[in-house]
């Protein structure tokens, strides 16, 4: 992924304080060119392998692109005066503090919705290993509305709280398929330099068409603030930790199903409807996260990251590699 890469230009790493401050110095200087920052030069470059990106939406806001491995723990915080922010964790993630509403890393691909008064805070506790890929947006909410001009009353009440700054609790739900492809293709970015740039604002637009679009379908869908059982919930964490656990020798679904105490159906449906993918989709993400992770550290071989991950064959590895993610373990060798 490329983008402009200007000198001697404003930027703002990851543990920056204040990200409102950032927006705003930038909104009042229109004709100042925006930059992106990778870690190379920051002060958390010994803690990260791979990159993140910030870059500007239109005047709304900004644009956090994160992928990358966590190497060494650290913690970062940023201050969101009266902005809204949306987090899309596509794979891995870090426990996050969002407006003092704590939020576990399950590995689950969501979005998370959060406005931020005054005093708005965002804090994320960043373990190593973790491995994190997806996007964040934090903007000013009053232009995101005159933008899109969403319509109230085909949204849950929940969002409608949080657009109207009147509700400072996190709203979370799965990712849907358009949201997931949509951000894979931004990760993949084909540009370079001002294509680039161009290409990123309109993926960005057609990103939040996806989450209005999905936010509306919530209102005549399962039933606003629908949950799962407690029961269910603890089935699913054990689940999600099972796989997680054994990526080379994955639990049997009937092994997991007795364990949990859930019918073999009810159990793959509650997957999906919680996850938002089927459970073997869900296991091929882990394992070719895991891997990537492998390989990026340099530490293990490509037949170690294969073995390690459930694949016999070297070959059949790199296939099922280079099909997610379009390219050969060897292009993310350091």
């Amino acid at each position: 992924m490329n983008f402009p890469d200007h000198s001697n230009i404003p930027v703002l790493a990851m543990g920056a304080e204040d990200l409102s401050h950032f927006y705003h110095a930038q909104h009042n200087a229109p004709n100042r060119p925006f930059g992106v920052h990778t870690y190379k030069d920051s002060e958390f470059s010994h803690c990260i392998n791979g990159q993140y990106w910030l870059y500007p939406y239109q005047d709304i806001g900004l644009i956090g692109i994160r992928d990358f491995t966590i190497e060494k723990d650290f913690i970062s915080h940023s201050r969101l005066n009266d902005m809204l922010s949306l987090e899309y964790v596509l794979s891995g993630g870090s426990d996050m503090e969002l407006n003092h509403n704590t939020v576990l890393s399950d590995g689950i691909p969501r979005t998370y919705l959060t406005h931020y008064g005054p005093a708005g805070r965002q804090t994320r506790f960043h373990k190593s290993t973790e491995t994190i890929r997806g996007l964040g947006l934090w903007m000013n909410t009053d232009k995101l509305i005159t933008m899109f001009q969403p319509e109230f009353d085909h949204l849950p009440a929940t969002i409608q709280e949080q657009l109207q700054s009147k509700n400072d609790k996190v709203f979370s739900t799965h990712l849907s398929k358009p949201i997931k492809d949509t951000l894979e293709t931004i990760l993949a970015m084909p540009f370079e330099h001002h294509m680039a740039g161009i290409y990123l604002q309109a993926k960005i637009t057609e990103l939040l068409f996806h989450t209005f679009n999905g936010f509306y379908q919530l209102k005549h869908g399962p039933g606003e603030g629908a949950q799962i059982s407690h029961h269910k919930a603890k089935a699913l964490a054990f689940v999600l930790q099972s796989i997680n656990n054994n990526l080379a020798v994955p639990p049997d679904i009937d092994w997991l199903a007795k364990e949990t105490g859930l019918s073999r159906s009810n159990l793959l449906n509650t997957f999906k409807a919680s996850v938002g993918m089927n459970l073997s989709d869900y296991l091929l993400q882990q394992r070719m996260e895991s891997a990537r992770s492998f390989i990026r550290s340099g530490k293990n071989t490509v037949l170690e990251t294969a073995l390690s991950v459930g694949y016999q064959d070297q070959s059949a590895f790199g296939r099922a590699y280079k099909r997610y993610f379009g390219h050969s373990p060897k292009n993310d060798r350091p």
